[in-house]
């Protein structure tokens, strides 16, 4: 169960059956591990409301447990921008943001008309506010805005604005007034 400020932490009640362990492991494997930034100086990890120190080996980490106990882990994620594969062509050259297992969109309402304008700096830094309606963080990203023009085409003059784009978790989209709304962003 993923659930609180910003979707940080983690509840698991595990219920043994068949025999009791003293210690439970659990982790990422390696195909997950690039999708999610985690700040492993910064997570606090309860067992039955009590602070624990759990150990770290090869990418797991390992605690002691007893039946029908209570782990919450809260973690500090920090936002990831994902690239799809070169085969799908329709995500060519942009990008998803991504903050743990939540994927994030942009939409009109908050980023104005036109988002096919509109590009995403990844190298800029990723803020995290919170923001009515939504109980999980939104995301800010700074980018860039094609200013537009009248004719149907130009000669290409790279006229562009810097724009903050504010993203919304993908799970909220459409709850308010009806938009447009993209979950890959072309990267600048």
């Amino acid at each position: 169960l993923i659930n609180g400020a910003g979707g940080n932490n983690i509840k698991a009640m595990p219920t043994i059956t068949k025999y009791d362990p003293r210690e439970l492991s659990g982790g990422l494997d390696e195909g997950q591990r690039g999708l999610y930034d985690i700040d492993m100086d910064a997570f606090e990890l309860t067992v039955n409301g009590k602070k624990v120190e759990g150990t770290f080996k090869d990418g797991y980490l390992t605690l002691p447990v007893s039946a029908d106990c209570e782990i919450l882990l809260r973690l500090s994620l920090r936002p990831v921008f994902l690239e799809a594969n070169p085969r799908v062509h329709a995500d060519g050259g942009r990008v998803a943001l991504t903050l743990g297992p939540v994927v994030y969109c942009i939409e009109e309402e908050d980023n104005g008309r036109d988002l096919s304008a509109l590009s995403v700096d990844t190298r800029r830094r990723v803020e995290k506010i919170q923001k009515e309606p939504f109980p999980l963080p939104c995301l800010v990203a700074q980018g860039e805005r094609d200013r537009p023009f009248f004719a149907l085409y130009r000669p290409a003059k790279g006229e562009v604005d810097k724009v903050s784009l504010t993203y919304i978790p993908y799970a909220y989209f459409a709850n308010r007034p009806a938009t447009d709304m993209q979950v890959w962003v072309r990267k600048k």
